[in-house]
């Protein structure tokens, strides 16, 4: 029984991970001009700094909020 669920789960998780929407060549077509011609912008909305030495350092000092 335990192999069966096991089993069931794996199903499920490789099933769930595949892609949903479906992209017409028009689309990518214009992604790809838009890519070309360089005229986007990206905006986030956050930013994670990358973990360095520096960064250890202030976080072990109690420097950085949690």
């Amino acid at each position: 029984m335990k192999r069966f669920v096991f089993l069931v789960s794996i199903i499920f998780v490789l099933f769930s991970c595949a892609s949903s929407k479906n992209t017409t060549q028009a689309e990518i077509d214009n992604l790809n001009a838009l890519v070309e011609s360089k005229t986007f912008e990206i905006e986030a909305e956050w930013a994670e700094p990358m973990v360095t030495n520096a960064m250890a350092q202030l976080a072990n000092a109690g420097l950085l909020p949690i």
